[in-house]
């Protein structure tokens, strides 16, 4: 029997685990709702008209560099080049003062293996060529995770980098956009690695890529 005064024993609830499952549930719920507005923007995006620049009312920019991966890239660069936006296309996977001096194609190549190393590829050229304002142009799907890498690769260099995403492209597969959720955290890891540690993202990138 209990005494008068004695109060009542409860069942003891494991705070951390609670905070911790509750802090699980939150995240899974935050990145869901993440993902299903980026993908409907992006799949709305990719339906726009190839050549209604007034969406990109922005400052003209000294040169174009389309990022490697998709032809559409490419091919939106030289429209803005045409339609006087800016002078010049710049390649990730050439130098073009290694071109610019008469060597062979295959001679100026970077070598650039992902993101990251074509922000940092394209800080150095940038830097020889006396740059100050570029646009990058990527697929509306990979915008969110080049915008970081450039950011951080390009903080206090004096280049303004502005990203753009590719209009008229074909809308992204679902395994494209599930590639950006994985890679954006380590590709942002690994630019902040890039600059701090130069050595040390190369040395990782070999034993990633050998």
């Amino acid at each position: 029997m209990m005494h008068p005064h004695q109060t009542p024993r409860f069942p003891a609830v494991h705070q951390g685990g609670l905070l911790r499952s509750d802090l699980v549930v939150s995240l899974v719920i935050c990145l869901a709702i993440t993902a299903t507005f980026w993908g409907v923007a992006i799949l709305t995006a990719s339906h726009r008209s190839p050549i209604d620049l007034r969406l990109y009312d922005v400052a003209q920019a000294e040169a174009v560099v389309p990022l490697a991966g998709e032809d559409g890239r490419w091919a939106f660069g030289r429209l803005l080049i045409e339609r006087g936006y800016a002078p010049r296309l710049i390649s990730t996977l050439s130098n073009p003062g290694c071109l610019q001096q008469g060597h062979p194609t295959e001679a100026c190549r970077t070598g650039v293996r992902n993101t990251v190393d074509e922000a940092i590829t394209m800080r150095r050229i940038l830097e020889q060529e006396h740059l100050h304002r570029v646009a990058i142009v990527t697929s509306d799907y990979h915008a969110l995770r080049s915008g970081a890498v450039f950011a951080i690769v390009f903080a206090g260099s004096g280049i303004d980098v502005h990203v753009m995403p590719a209009t008229g492209l074909p809308a992204p597969r679902l395994s494209q956009l599930w590639h950006e959720l994985v890679t954006l955290g380590p590709s942002v890891v690994g630019a902040v690695v890039a600059r701090c540690a130069p050595d040390l993202y190369e040395f990782l990138m070999r034993h990633r890529y050998d």
